[in-house]
C-alpha cells in the first residue's frame, strides 16, 4: 500500500471462470466488482454513510456464489477485505471531519480506492499536524479543496447518470405497463363483444335492455375458457387476477362514464343555488317595493289633509272676500255721506270772514267814511264773539242760519242796516 496511485483496476477472478461480473442493482455504470463471496462471512460492505451497499451486496452473493474475486491495483493484487478495510477508514475519516463526503455509494470500488488513495495523499501532506493547524497549511488546504472539487464533480456525474437511469427505468416500466395494458382491453374487448353477442343477452336486451348479470356471467365463462386453452395468457392460476382487472376496467369506464353526469348535477346544483340566489334577491326587492309602496301611501295621506288644509283655508279665504266685496260695495255711500257731512263745516270757517269782511267794506263805502264803531256790524261781531265763547260745549250754529239770523236783528235796530244786507 506504499502507492497511491489507484487509478485503473483489473479485475481478475481466481477460478479461471470467463463469466461477466453482475451488473448493480441500479444499473450504474461505475460499478464493475461483484461482491458474490467475501474472503471470510463475518466480512460486508460498511453501511455507515452508504444506504445501497447491503442491498448491492446482497445481490451480487445471490447472482454469484463461488467466484473469489481480486483486483489489480498497480501490478498488485487487492482482494475483497482489502477493499473493505479502505472503506472503513473512509467511513470513519468522514465522520470526523477528516476526509469529506460524498454521495456515491459504498459499493462503487473505483469511487472508494481513489477517495482513500485521496485520503493517503491528505494525511500525507498534514503530516502528524494537529487540527488546529490544518487551516495554516497551504499545500494540505489547496490540496483538500481540489479533493472536494473531484468528489462533486463526480457525484454530480454519478447523480446525471443515476438519474438518466432511473428516468430510462421508468420508461420501461411504463412501456411493459402499456403493454399489459394493451392486452388486457384485447381479452376485455373480446370477452365484451363475445357476451354482446350472445343471443341470450340480444333477447333481454330487446325485452327490456342489457341484463348486466348475463354479460358478467358470460364475460366470466368466456375467460374460463380462455384459461382453459390458454390463450392471452390467462390460466387458472391468475384467472381471478383477470376476471378482478377486467371487472375493475368495467367500473373504471362505469366510473368514467358517470363523471359527466356527476359534473352535470353538480352544475345543475351549482345553477338551483343560483336560481334560489337569485329569487331571494327579487324577493328582497319586492319587499323593498313594497315599503316604497308603504312610504308613498303615508305620503299620499299627509298630502290628502295638506289639500284638506288648503280647502279650508280656500273657504275662509271666499268669505272674506264675500265681506270686502260687500264693504267695498257699501264704501261710495260711506264715501258720501262723509263728505255731505264735512263739506258744510269745513267751507263755512273760511268763508264767514270773507262775507263779513266784505260787507263791512260795502257799508263803509255808502255812509261815506263813518266809523264803524257801535254799527250794528260790531255789535254782531261782539256779540258773534261774545256767543262764540259759550258755543264752546255746544254744537256751533249754522253760517247761513247765522246770518240771516243776525240781519234780522240788525232789521229791527236799524233799517238802514236791513236795507243793506238784502241779496
Amino acid at each position: 500500500m506504499a502507492s497511491v496511485q489507484m487509478k485503473h483496476l483489473t479485475i481478475v477472478p481466481k477460478t479461471g471462470s470467463e463469466e461477466k461480473p453482475a451488473p448493480s442493482p441500479t444499473r450504474s455504470v461505475d460499478s464493475g466488482v461483484n461482491f458474490d463471496s467475501l474472503t471470510s462471512p463475518g466480512q460486508t460492505v460498511p453501511s455507515r454513510g452508504f444506504t445501497h451497499s447491503l442491498a448491492a451486496a446482497r445481490g451480487a452473493r445471490e447472482q454469484t456464489l463461488e467466484s473469489p474475486i481480486s483486483v489489480i491495483v498497480n501490478g498488485y493484487p487487492v482482494n475483497a477485505s482489502t477493499i473493505t478495510d479502505m472503506a472503513r477508514e473512509l467511513a470513519k475519516a468522514r465522520a470526523n471531519g477528516e476526509f469529506p463526503r460524498t454521495n456515491t455509494p459504498g459499493y462503487i470500488v473505483q469511487a472508494t480506492i481513489d477517495d482513500y488513495g485521496r485520503l493517503m495523499e491528505l494525511r500525507e501532506a498534514r503530516g502528524g499536524a494537529p487540527r488546529s493547524e490544518w487551516p495554516n497549511m497551504r499545500n494540505a488546504t489547496n490540496l483538500l479543496i481540489n479533493i472536494i472539487r473531484d468528489i462533486r464533480n463526480r457525484d454530480e456525474l454519478r447523480g446525471d447518470q443515476v438519474e438518466a437511469t432511473t428516468v430510462e427505468d421508468r420508461v420501461a416500466n411504463m412501456m411493459q405497463g402499456v403493454h399489459g395494458e394493451a392486452n388486457l382491453y384485447r381479452l376485455v374487448q373480446h370477452a365484451v363483444h363475445h357476451a354482446i353477442q350472445n343471443q341470450a343477452v340480444q333477447q333481454d336486451q330487446a325485452v327490456g335492455g342489457v341484463n348486466m348479470s348475463a354479460i358478467l356471467g358470460d364475460i366470466h365463462s368466456r375467460l374460463e375458457s380462455q384459461a382453459a386453452e390458454g390463450r392471452h395468457g390467462v390460466t387458472e392460476s391468475n384467472m381471478e387476477n383477470v376476471l378482478e382487472e377486467v371487472f375493475g376496467m368495467i367500473e373504471h369506464a362505469l366510473i368514467d362514464a358517470s363523471g359527466p353526469l356527476r359534473l352535470n348535477v353538480n352544475r345543475m346544483d351549482n345553477i338551483s343555488d343560483a336560481n334560489q340566489a337569485q329569487v331571494n334577491a327579487i324577493s328582497q326587492h319586492v319587499n323593498a317595493i313594497g315599503g316604497y309602496v308603504n312610504a308613498m301611501g303615508s305620503q299620499l295621506n299627509s298630502m290628502n289633509g295638506n289639500v284638506s288644509s288648503v280647502a279650508g283655508n280656500v273657504q275662509t279665504l271666499s268669505s272674506q272676500l264675500s265681506v270686502l266685496q260687500t264693504i267695498i260695495n257699501m264704501l261710495p255711500k260711506m264715501v258720501t255721506q262723509a263728505v255731505q257731512d264735512i263739506l258744510p263745516q269745513a267751507a263755512q270757517e273760511p268763508i264767514v270772514p270773507i262775507i263779513v269782511a266784505s260787507l263791512q267794506a260795502s257799508m263803509f263805502s255808502k255812509k261815506g267814511g263813518v266809523s264803524g264803531k257801535g254799527a250794528d256790524f260790531d255789535f254782531d261781531e261782539k256779540h258773534a264773539n261774545n256767543e262764540k265763547s259759550p258755543g264752546q260745549h255746544k254744537k256751533k250754529p249754522n253760517f247761513f242760519k247765522r246770518f240771516f239770523g243776525s240781519s234780522k236783528r240788525g232789521s229791527q235796530d236799524d233799517h238802514a242796516g236791513a236795507s243793506g244786507l238784502c241779496f
